[in-house]
């Protein structure tokens, strides 16, 4: 416990910050101090009472030679009776000995403020072991769960949160290690020993989780769905930790990646006796398997509604690519069909791209190909990204979490009114900008009266923060509502 916590607990006992810092060391005991010389001898952490007696001979030059004392001896504090106020010298020599000056009231009774601030001690010991030990607790009813239960459990606990990443200044962290390699950190931005013993607690937890992963047939492929579902979105600071996780299942994260994005849009209507997730959870394992057979480099995961398979190369393999990415989609379409003939999905299939930052690309493009699909009607038939140099200036920008937000941010009043109007509203916006503000043009492409463009603009306009008359706001509104549409097309 610091001083500053000890004090707030009992703000009644009389102590004044004269000079120094309320928090460099953590308060360990309480002496009283009535022969000067005994100062340097008092156990490092502790808070060094003066009597009365001592005090009054704890003046001007006395008082610079006690904080040197202190100092070297690394007391958190020094108290002496008198009124709130030193000398200049003595408020530097505090801040450069890290030692808290205080002043303690001169109607305290010496014995009763000694006395108050140990029991704080005691009870604030007392806290830390719980704190420990219901982390201990949690994790062992937690672990099973995974390790993003056991990091909420472990905040809990601790009274802190605890994440699993790449910390920069992070006071407390602790390396996860498994076989001597690590994957990331786990650090909480609280300093006390409660803290960095349960940091450490929920290291250990994870390290095991990760060595589990690797151990069975099942645990690495629910490892790889993870892996694989992170690296999609984990943001810039997270992707560290992801691709040490993908090193140690034999993820060739860092090498050459194919996707193919697929939604089946009937899902709940093809085995009506089954939840929705247990048909969602048999679609993604048929998909899987009929892309693994073809070859054994394909990975799968749901994320959102779409089944994602990821055929990962690495670099010294990616100048043969092997089967062409439509012909795997084909198979997994012809597949799905074969075991439900009243089946329809619907299938894009991006290039290749390169390094975790190539994935999300990847994806952006096969879920770019899978909108086409859908707003062309193209069921159980697989569409390639189609290239050009705006569709992939859009989908890179959709890969980066900062546009990402930007765009939801700027479009955040049009989504307010509901996903159908939402996207009504957006594709008339993106063709009146494109058409230069024309109402003519405009309704030509949307087959609308120019006065109903006319008024759909206006209601529009009252929603959106921004000014289209404005030649900046206009192009980031227009390259938004392109980026929105390119993912979100529907038939």
């Amino acid at each position: 416990m610091r001083l500053d916590e000890l004090l707030r607990q009992e703000p009644s006992l009389g102590l004044t910050l004269v000079g120094g810092p309320w928090d460099a060391r953590a308060v360990e005991h309480v002496v009283i101090v009535d022969d000067l010389t005994e100062l340097g001898r008092a156990p490092r952490g502790a808070i060094a009472i003066l009597t009365r007696h001592a005090s009054a001979l704890a003046a001007d030059y006395q008082l610079d030679l006690l904080l040197r004392r202190a100092g070297e001896a690394q007391l958190a504090a020094l108290a002496t009776y008198g009124p709130p106020s030193t000398s200049a010298t003595a408020i530097r020599l505090a801040d450069r000995t890290r030692v808290a000056l205080l002043a303690v009231a001169p109607d305290r009774d010496l014995s009763e403020v000694a006395f108050e601030l140990e029991r704080n001690i005691r009870s604030g010991a007392d806290a830390m072991l719980r704190r420990v030990v219901a982390t201990l607790a949690v994790i062992e009813h937690t672990e099973q769960a995974g390790v993003d239960s056991i990091l909420l459990a472990a905040s809990e606990a601790l009274g802190t949160e605890v994440r699993l990443g790449e910390p920069r200044d992070a006071p407390t962290r602790v390396a996860v290690m498994v076989d001597g390699r690590r994957h990331g950190y786990v650090f909480a931005e609280a300093a006390d020993a409660a803290a960095g013993i349960g940091c450490r607690m929920v290291a250990d937890a994870i390290a095991r989780v990760r060595g589990a992963e690797r151990s069975s047939p099942e645990g690495r492929a629910r490892a790889r769905a993870e892996v694989l579902t992170d690296a999609l979105n984990a943001p810039a600071d997270r992707l560290t930790d992801v691709i040490n996780r993908a090193r140690s299942i034999d993820m060739p994260i860092e090498g050459r990646h194919t996707v193919i994005a697929l939604e089946v849009d009937n899902a709940a209507d093809l085995v009506g006796a089954l939840p929705t997730g247990d048909v969602e959870e048999m679609l993604l394992t048929l998909a899987h398997g009929a892309a693994e057979a073809i070859e054994p480099r394909w990975y799968a995961a749901r994320v959102d509604a779409a089944i994602l398979l990821v055929r990962m190369q690495r670099r010294a393999a990616a100048g043969s690519s092997g089967v062409p990415a439509t012909d795997v989609a084909e198979a997994v379409i012809d597949r799905l069909v074969r075991q439900f003939p009243g089946i329809r999905t619907f299938c894009g299939v991006s290039d290749e791209h390169d390094a975790p930052a190539g994935l999300k690309t990847a994806a952006g493009e096969a879920r770019s190909a899978l909108a086409t699909a859908r707003a062309a009607a193209r069921s159980n038939a697989s569409v390639m990204f189609q290239d050009s140099t705006l569709r992939r200036v859009l989908v890179e920008l959709l890969s980066s979490d900062p546009a990402r937000a930007s765009v939801n941010e700027l479009l955040a009043p049009l989504d307010r009114l509901g996903p159908r109007r939402a996207r009504t509203a957006v594709r008339t916006l993106q063709v009146y900008l494109d058409e230069r503000g024309s109402l003519v043009r405009a309704g030509r492409v949307l087959h609308l009266h120019p006065n109903a463009v006319a008024y759909r603009i206006k209601g529009i306009r009252a929603k959106l923060d921004v000014d289209l008359d404005d030649a900046d706001q206009r192009l980031a509104l227009q390259l938004a509502c392109r980026a929105r549409l390119l993912t979100t097309a529907r038939a």
